[in-house]
This record gives structure tokens, sequence and C-alpha cells, in this order.
């Protein structure tokens, strides 16, 4: 249903998230790469930080302090914060401390979840490949946390985030971030349709790959059962209470207000799920659906390309379900913003 430029592949968000993650994990520090000598060296070259912040008048925050002041709150990391001599980053970095355990991290359009803690001085993140209890972790990322003395009410800014002891970053109040939050544990109700209501649409069957009965709806037909509603795979985990949830690998929600969220959950025994997402746009020109490229250059393609779902027969008599056929699975439509995107 969205083919334009790579949106079949609903495995991009995920994947994306995770390529761009490990590239900039030190984000303001040291390259992994280097050897702890040749880190110490380019170190040297710059003026530790902390004694002069503490002279101004900022305050160093550890532990229950430094969760408390980062819930709620973001830190910007600009590709202009780091200085010459340190290898630049190619985007801003942006994350939303949610609460005391999830942090979201957006780059250009992409947005993930990840988790997050602090001990002692330093605040960790943690990605599938690396944990913060890692020794080599912990040497190169390592920020400490710095409350401002006098908050700046027009850039918001609180704080300093400040990494390998010399790269100030900015704390700002509230969500500075694209993201929209998710609520990993929404539950909805599957578009289901009469047979007498699209009985024309019905009467032109086909069969999907996997030998399911499909009917096309397409052209603005469509659009009703896009706008509003959520598209799912069908993946779902157990936790350790015996609940099951919704953690769908593909899937994207049309919002009212414009936006497409193309997202998918992540899931690892024995860790929380990770969710990313990518935002794009819609639009109606003419009466007619358009949707943006995926990279968000503001490029529009339009027509029956993007206005097309199908009706596949429940298990219930006379009702069908509406699903799209995305690559490489079926998608099925629920009924409105089922994780509560805002």
């Amino acid at each position: 249903m969205l083919r334009w430029n790579g949106f079949l592949d609903r495995s991009y968000g995920w994947s994306s998230a995770i390529t761009i993650l490990t590239g900039v994990l030190a984000h303001g520090t040291l390259s992994v790469g280097d050897n702890a000598y040749a880190a110490q060296k380019k170190v040297a070259l710059f003026q530790h930080k902390t004694e002069a912040l503490l002279k101004r008048g900022y305050v160093k925050l550890s532990g229950e302090d430094a969760v408390e002041f980062l819930v709620g709150n973001s830190v910007v990391i600009k590709k202009t914060d780091k200085p010459k001599g340190f290898p630049a980053n190619d985007f801003d970095h942006r994350y939303y401390f949610t609460d005391r355990h999830t942090a979201y991290e957006c780059v250009a359009n992409d947005c993930w979840t990840q988790p997050w803690k602090v001990d002692r001085e330093e605040i960790c993140f943690e990605v599938p490949s690396v944990l913060c209890d890692s020794p080599a972790h912990r040497l190169y990322v390592a920020p400490r946390l710095f409350r401002s003395p006098h908050p700046d009410g027009r850039t918001g800014k609180i704080g300093i985030y400040l990494t390998s002891e010399l790269i100030p970053h900015a704390v700002v109040k509230g969500n500075a971030t694209i993201t929209p939050l998710v609520d990993p544990n929404g539950a909805g109700k599957m578009i289901q349709v009469n047979s007498a209501d699209l009985a024309q649409g019905i009467s032109a069957v086909s069969e999907f790959s996997g030998g399911d009965k499909k009917a096309p709806i397409v052209g603005t037909r469509a659009i009703p059962f896009l706008i509003g509603n959520t598209f799912i795979s069908g993946e779902t985990v157990t936790d350790e209470h015996g609940d099951v949830r919704l953690c769908p690998v593909q899937g994207y929600y049309y919002s009212p207000d414009g936006r497409i969220i193309t997202f998918n959950c992540h899931h690892e025994q024995d860790r929380p799920d990770t969710w990313s997402m990518h935002m794009t746009h819609w639009k109606l020109a003419s009466g007619r659906l358009c949707v943006e490229d995926l990279s968000g250059d503001g490029k529009f393609g339009c027509g029956d390309d993007f206005e097309r779902v199908y009706l596949t027969p429940s298990d219930h008599p006379n009702e069908w379900l509406v699903v799209a056929e995305d690559f490489p699975r079926k998608t099925v439509g629920y009924a409105g913003n089922i994780f509560n995107f805002k």
C-alpha cells in the first residue's frame, strides 16, 4: 500500500535505529576504536570542564538527584557541540527521559526507545549489543550531569550534560524531541465490515500469496479505512506474569494530524521491549491521498498506489477484516490509535 521509495520494507525503523545507535554510542565522546593511550592523549589536549562549571555555580548531580532531574526533561546533543579535533556527528541527537527506566532518542526523522539508568555519577544507555555493566561502555560514555544555577526561561535550558569531562550539551525542560510517545500495552479491535456494505468490492475476490481470499478496495473508498487507524502484523509476547501483549514487527499509524508513524517492536528475553518509529506525512490533494517519501524530504506521491486496502474473511460469517499487503507480510487494520501515539 505505501509504495514510495522503500515504504514496502517495514523492518526499516528498527534496523535503521540500531545502525545509527551503534555508530554513535559515544555521542560526544571518543571512538571506542581508539586505544586507551590515544584517548587519554587526545583528551589531555582540552581543558576539563567540571571544575569550571562548579566555579560558575553549577551543581553536580548523581544518584537519585540525577534521575529526578532528567525525568520529564531532555538532553540535546548538537553536531556542533564537539570541539575542533573531535570526529563530528552527522546529525543532532535528542533524548527525552519519560520515566526512570525509559528514554526516547531521536535522530532526524527516526526515534527509538532504550533503557537507561544512573549509577552514582554516571548516566548509561543500553542497546541490545551494549550493556551498562560493560567496562568498555562505562569507560567511553560516562556522561555527567550538572544543574544550572539560573535556568534560562527563554531557551528552556536547565543544566549541562557533560561527556568526556569536556564537551557540554544542553539539558532542556520538557520534551525537546519529535518522538511520538508509545503505550506498549496498547490494545484494540480489528476493523470489521459487513459483506453487504461492500458487496461490489467483495465480488472481485482473488487470493493473497498464502491462499487467503482478498478483495481490493482502491481509490477514495480506501481512504476512510486508513486515516486515523493502525495497521500491524500479528506478533505478540508473553510477560513474566503470563499476560500477552502486542509487539508487532511491522506497523504504521495514519494520524489525523497528518503524520504517518511507521513503527516496530523488538523483543528480547529478559529485556524491555524496544520500539522504533519513523515519521513522515500524508495529505489530501484534490480529494486524493498523497504520501511523503520515506526520506521525509517533502516530496509526495499520490493516487491509487497509496489508496489501497484489502478485505479478507474473518472467523465470523459475513464479516471481513481490513488488511494491507505490505512486504514481507500482511498487516491487519485496527480501529483508532491503538498504541496511543501522541
